[in-house]
């Protein structure tokens, strides 16, 4: 007969607070016990194995963080999104005597880079990461552009008890734009696809410390966006165009299996998929013929009202399936953009945004985006 305590204490566990009471089950194999105990938050049932001891809540709740996976995953898609209509924009960012002046020239072809930094919180480092992309626009006749490219992205997100979860992203876009006159109707659509590769580390309570188990995994990423607008002049230097949006997107998120640490798990794959309704209004200004500012607001609107659902097994103990996580039903986003021209075949386009209202990261809370454009 040998005690708990004294196992879990020699192989390094942490049992400050803590004290197992009673032992109500053992596996087969001898390796998990369960049974109840107090810790700072009193009694509550316990599964200990060699090097860790947890409490079922803790455990599960730890769990059920990892739908937040799927979440970052969509986020980064949709900011690619973004960062590729803000590069379509060329020739639908215009007024009668600004830049552009509806009279972009038919025939060129312009080669683009855009970048964005995003945070979901609030610049505090927790969730910080940033994406990029390189491409092309044509601009044909009456108003008609096309074009194309490349993105790729990386995000950081440190979780609790010292997890973490990285995500890189790359991936192609395609789009087409409309604008015939310096007024009128406004046409954006487009598609993308992203491959994603996720490295993940569930952190956990562990006694009086934490363990982390990890793994790592892939998703794929489609999306379509369509967008429509009509600008018209409100003083010789401004328009307002108010403008409606409708994005789809499918998110597929491989099956993996965590290694290391006292409770590692093992997650089957998943398929969320979202469609979202965007509704808002932008201002124009143009300063001169080398400078436009704008400013706009939006509200969206997300009708599933869960995430995927979430399932696996739990080495060696039970299997568990979390239904859909919470998603951003509705939320807002608000900013200010400049597009300048310095000289004829170069522009630069910048904007920052603000997500409003956006708890579960539908919009990040701070985006800056940077882009330039070269005549070729």
């Amino acid at each position: 007969m040998q005690s708990l305590n004294d196992i879990l204490t020699s192989n390094g566990v942490d049992l400050t607070g803590w004290t197992l009471t009673q032992a109500t089950g053992v596996s087969g194999d001898g390796r998990t016990i369960v049974g109840t105990g107090t810790s700072p938050n009193g009694t509550e049932a316990f599964i200990a194995r060699n090097t860790g001891v947890i409490t079922t809540a803790a455990l599960n709740n730890s769990l059920a963080s990892m739908g937040q996976v799927g979440t970052t995953a969509s986020s980064m898609s949709q900011i690619s999104t973004s960062a590729m209509m803000d590069a379509s924009h060329g020739a639908v960012q215009n007024t009668s005597e600004g830049l552009s002046s509806g009279d972009e020239m038919n025939g060129r072809t312009q080669l683009w880079v855009v970048g964005t930094v995003i945070s979901d919180s609030s610049l505090s480092g927790d969730d910080f990461g940033g994406e990029g992309g390189v491409g092309l626009t044509r601009y044909l006749a009456n108003g008609l552009s096309v074009g194309g490219g490349v993105f790729s992205g990386k995000r950081s997100i440190d979780t609790s008890h010292g997890g973490n979860q990285k995500t890189t992203l790359i991936g192609p876009g395609v789009f087409v734009a409309y604008a015939p006159e310096a007024y009128g109707l406004r046409l954006e659509g487009g598609g993308t696809w992203h491959y994603i590769d996720m490295d993940l580390k569930r952190g956990y309570q562990n006694a009086g410390g934490s363990a982390q188990s990890s793994g790592s995994t892939q998703a794929q990423a489609f999306g379509l966006y369509g967008r429509v607008g009509w600008a018209f002049p409100v003083a010789s230097r401004v328009a307002l165009q108010p403008f409606a949006q409708y994005n789809w997107q499918r998110v597929k998120i491989d099956g993996y299996t965590e290694s290391g640490g006292p409770f590692p798990a093992r997650f089957d794959s998943r398929t969320d998929t979202s469609n979202r309704a965007r509704l808002g209004l932008e201002a124009q200004y143009a300063c001169n013929e080398s400078l436009n500012l704008w400013t706009w607001a939006a509200w969206s609107h997300r009708f599933e009202s869960k995430g995927a659902s979430m399932g696996g097994q739990l080495t060696g103990l039970y299997a568990f399936n979390y239904g859909g996580g919470a998603v951003d039903q509705n939320w807002g986003d608000a900013g200010v953009g400049a597009k300048w021209r310095p000289y004829e075949g170069f522009e630069t386009f910048s904007r920052l945004s603000f997500g409003i209202d956006s708890q579960h990261n539908a919009e990040p809370d701070i985006a800056l985006t940077i882009g330039l454009g070269w005549d070729i």
